[in-house]
C-alpha cells in the first residue's frame, strides 16, 4: 500500500487498517468530519487534525482545540513501519485506537 487519500464533503468515515510495510501516509480531506481510524496493535502512527473545532481521541488521549491538533505514539520517532495520518476538514472529530471496528 502507498498510502490513502479521501476527499469528501460532510461524512463519517470508519477506515480499519492492515498491517503497514513501510511508513504510509493517510490524508482525509473534508467539512465536517467524523472519522475512526483502527490500526493493529504495536503499530505506530501519528495523526494530525487541521481545521476548525477539532477533538481527537488516540489511544486514549483526548485533545480539543481550535486549529490543529497533534498526537503521535510512543514508538513513532524509530519506526520504520506505521503511519503518518493528516485530517483536514471544518469541525472533526477524530479517533485513532488498536481495536477492531464495530460490527
Amino acid at each position: 500500500m502507498l498510502g490513502i487519500t479521501v476527499n469528501t464533503g460532510a461524512s463519517r468515515e470508519e477506515i480499519t487498517l492492515g498491517p503497514p510495510p513501510d511508513i504510509v501516509p493517510v490524508e482525509i480531506n473534508g467539512g465536517a468530519l467524523t472519522v475512526r481510524l483502527h490500526r493493529p496493535g504495536g503499530t505506530a502512527a501519528s495523526v494530525t487534525v487541521s481545521g476548525g473545532a477539532s477533538t481527537l481521541i488516540a489511544d486514549g488521549k483526548n485533545m480539543h482545540a481550535i486549529g490543529d491538533i497533534s498526537y503521535e505514539s510512543p514508538d513513532f520517532a524509530g519506526a520504520s513501519t506505521g503511519y503518518r495520518i493528516h485530517i483536514n476538514g471544518g469541525a472533526c472529530n477524530v479517533s485513532l485506537d488498536t481495536n477492531s471496528a464495530s460490527a
